[in-house]
């Protein structure tokens, strides 16, 4: 398919208003190509037209070309005596793999145990052998991934549970939810429900799809309490979307977007509750949570 040059501000036009000049009866050619085809294209512009302009729209056009056909051009493969491929690759290439830079991973990496290890923390996991966790870290680059995700977005993740086969780290332990964890329905089907049947609903999206964007899953009942129970300080603001199975989402709210479960302190109460799905005010949030399996 030709190059087609369409007016639009994402091009980084800055006077929209010399578009008519080049209108619908006298478009530049959508096949244009090379250097003498655009030189060729300047007499589509009608005599007197501003020069500035037209020159900005031939410089689009131009990178427009080039960026056709570096995507078309065949994609570089490393032999035995050719050297690395370019950095940008490699960086595309981890993030598709969900791995992190070994700089990346090492902070990540410390970031993560230094917090969990913290006073306020002591009583989640106190008989953890760190040295052991920090080889299941290294060995497992998708769990350092997620944590690193959950950094960047202020969720500050810590390892929260750990038994004789690995340990669990979990997102949005905190005392209130940071905003990116606000504005989120319950699940994907109140996500669905609301755009179809209330438009007007503004909201940023579903707690699930979220936590699966960090490569983790909701909390549980069970993961979230067990928190709770051990850090008296937190979650003494606001709620948290828990996971709900989902015999529970269609529970209540037969014409609405369903059910979804929820977990709250009250004092020194902890208690969790079904809820209206579509609730995203409030000071409500969610929290993710990863497993980690030891390698030795």
């Amino acid at each position: 398919m030709g190059v087609k040059y369409t007016p639009s501000l994402k091009l980084g036009i800055s006077n929209p208003k010399f578009m008519p000049h080049i209108g619908p009866d006298r478009r530049v050619p959508d096949k244009v190509s090379t250097p003498a085809e655009i030189a060729q294209a300047k007499l589509q512009f009608r005599d007197g037209d501003n020069v500035a302009m037209q020159q900005e729209v031939l410089t689009i056009m131009e990178g427009l070309i080039v960026a056709k056909k570096a995507a078309l051009a065949p994609v570089a493969t490393a032999s035995p005596q050719s050297s690395v491929l370019p950095t940008q690759e490699s960086e595309r290439d981890l993030k598709e793999k969900r791995e992190l830079s070994p700089e990346e991973a090492e902070q990540t990496l410390q970031s993560l145990l230094t917090r969990s290890r913290q006073k306020q923390y002591e009583n989640l996991c106190p008989s953890i052998d760190w040295a052991r966790a920090e080889r299941a870290l290294k060995a497992t680059p998708e769990a350092l991934w997620s944590a690193h995700k959950a950094e960047q977005s202020g969720h500050e993740p810590v390892v929260y549970f750990a038994d004789e086969t690995g340990f669990k780290i979990g997102s949005n332990l905190c005392m209130e939810s940071p905003r990116s964890t606000r504005n989120y329905v319950g699940h994907k089907q109140a996500a669905e429900w609301l755009k179809e049947n209330s438009p007007e609903e503004r909201f940023d999206g579903d707690a699930e799809t979220q936590a699966e964007g960090i490569g983790m899953d909701l909390m549980t009942i069970e993961e979230g309490t067990h928190f709770a129970k051990n850090t008296p300080a937190f979650y003494e603001q606001g709620w948290r979307y828990y996971r709900t199975p989902d015999h529970i989402k269609g529970i209540g709210y037969p014409d609405g977007p369903g059910s979804a479960l929820y977990g709250a302190r009250n004092g020194s109460d902890l208690f969790a509750n079904r809820t209206y799905a579509g609730n995203h005010r409030d000071r409500g949030g969610w929290g993710g949570s990863l497993r980690v399996n030891f390698v030795d």
